[in-house]
């Protein structure tokens, strides 16, 4: 029986490492984390959570952080994900692979029909100015992104 507590870890060269997570307990996970590494106390617990009105998904994913999604068209019509939460993932979470957008902050590999193939390059031209990408590294970054798949 796998269990159902997280646990937490630091190497000897000051690596820390969360395992079990869990999303219901990730203000838990990052207090633990914050105390252990700055050796003080989180202030996690002090922070309301943001409370969304129904159907706004941008604002119930990002609460405050949601005015940053400017473009809200749908990168794939009849999925929550908008175009803005790519530059989003690149300039404020650190995605800096296609595959981190399209598997991890949008999921879109995962619910669109297609996995995320009919919109792959578009969404990597909308990375590569952030990121700096030439030619080589969008085309690096699609053939990466389709043998991931």
């Amino acid at each position: 029986v796998a269990s159902r507590e997280h646990l937490l870890f630091t190497s000897k060269s000051g690596l820390i490492t969360i395992t079990g997570v869990k999303l219901t307990t990730y203000r838990r996970m990052a207090k633990e984390v914050v105390d252990t590494f700055f050796r003080r106390k989180c202030r996690t617990q002090e922070i309301e959570l943001f409370a969304a009105p129904p159907g706004d998904d941008v604002v119930r994913n990002y609460g405050s952080e949601a005015p940053r999604i400017v473009d809200r068209r749908p990168i794939v019509e009849g999925l929550p994900w908008v175009w803005g939460e790519v530059e989003f993932a690149v300039e404020r979470e650190m995605a800096r692979t296609l595959g981190d957008v399209l598997h991890r902050r949008t999921r879109l590999s995962l619910f669109d029909r297609e996995r995320g193939r009919g919109v792959a390059k578009h969404v990597a031209q909308r990375m590569a100015p952030v990121l700096k990408w030439d030619a080589k590294e969008l085309r690096a970054q699609m053939n990466a992104y389709e043998s991931s798949l």
